[in-house]
């Protein structure tokens, strides 16, 4: 959980923070956060950090993804 911490270990930012940040960041391409408080604000920081923000490619990079968001397919 991480209602109450700044960062996903005890002992600060680590690696943890940064390979996980980066699932997150596919994430919100596929799924609302609303509701996840926590994890928004842990996201925040995170993408605050220059260094992990120049990682990340820009918005609209035709590298990965094209638009902010996919909804999910209908299959009806």
């Amino acid at each position: 959980r991480l209602q109450g911490r700044v960062h996903l270990l005890d002992r600060g930012f680590s690696a943890a923070d940064v390979s996980v940040g980066q699932a997150v960041y596919m994430a919100r391409h596929f799924t609302p956060f609303d509701g996840f408080e926590a994890l928004g604000a842990w996201y925040d920081r995170l993408t605050a950090r220059p260094a992990f923000e120049a990682a990340l490619p820009g918005d609209g990079d035709p590298r990965l993804y094209a638009q902010a968001f996919y909804a999910p397919w209908d299959v009806a």
